[in-house]
Parts: structure tokens; sequence; C-alpha cells
């Protein structure tokens, strides 16, 4: 139904990328717990991690808010 390989490339820079710079002197939300992950999930997530950097989907960044996340498994059971 999808090209594997059209899928792997990034799109093209649009006029609304922008980085998000915080106001100084603002204050921001507090820092969460981290979940706890089993050995299998945070494998699954390290190779997605990584999978997504090779391929410039994502990209490190040094920002002090992060997203959570969360696991859906498949039809086979696998993350």
């Amino acid at each position: 139904m999808f090209s594997k390989h059209k899928s792997e490339r990034i799109p093209l820079w649009k006029p609304y990328d922008h980085a998000i710079d915080f106001m100084e002197g603002v204050k921001l939300p507090k820092l969460t717990k981290v979940y706890p992950l089993s050995l299998v999930e945070r494998n699954s997530l390290d190779t997605w991690i990584d999978e997504k950097l090779r391929k410039d989907y994502i990209c490190l960044f040094t920002s002090p808010i992060t997203a959570p996340f969360f696991f859906v498994k498949k039809h086979n059971k696998s993350l």
C-alpha cells in the first residue's frame, strides 16, 4: 500500500518549522517521574529512537520539557 523507500525520506522544510524558545525567567512545569520500563520496553524504545535518529526524523535536543510516550502492542503481541 505504501512505498517503504518513499516513507524513509524526510519532508521538505516548511515555513512553519521553527524552534520553540522559552522566555527567560518563565517558570517551567515541574519535572515528572520517569516511568520504569521493562528490559523489552527499554530495548524497543532504544531501537525506535536509533532508527528515527538515523533517518533524521527526529533530532537530539536539550529542552527541559519532555513528552510522554506509550506502547501499544501489535496484533502479534510484539511492541
